[in-house]
């Protein structure tokens, strides 16, 4: 089943980076008891992906959530990658 869902991805500058952020991002996660989907597809390549599962897509408590993470989370980027995506619907 394909979901309506908001996607992050990043590439951190180390593997140590990567692994801080997923874990920021899980404690957020633990804390307001909503759990994005965390992926670390490589060494430094983190994904994140936000929707509420019990209703098959995103609402509008999930654009916040994802400001949310975004503003606490801070991500050490690798200086091959300049930016850091937005949220994007897909």
């Amino acid at each position: 089943m394909n979901k309506i869902n908001l996607s992050r991805k990043f590439t951190a500058k180390n593997n140590q980076y990567a692994l801080d952020s997923v874990n920021a991002i899980v404690e957020i996660a633990e804390r307001e008891g909503h759990y994005p989907d965390v992926h670390l597809t490589s060494c430094t390549e983190v994904e994140i992906v936000i929707f509420t599962d019990s209703v098959g897509g995103v609402t509008q408590n999930d654009p916040t959530l994802a400001h949310s993470r975004n503003e606490i989370v801070r991500v050490v980027l690798s200086p091959l990658f300049v930016s850091v995506s937005s949220y994007t619907s897909i």
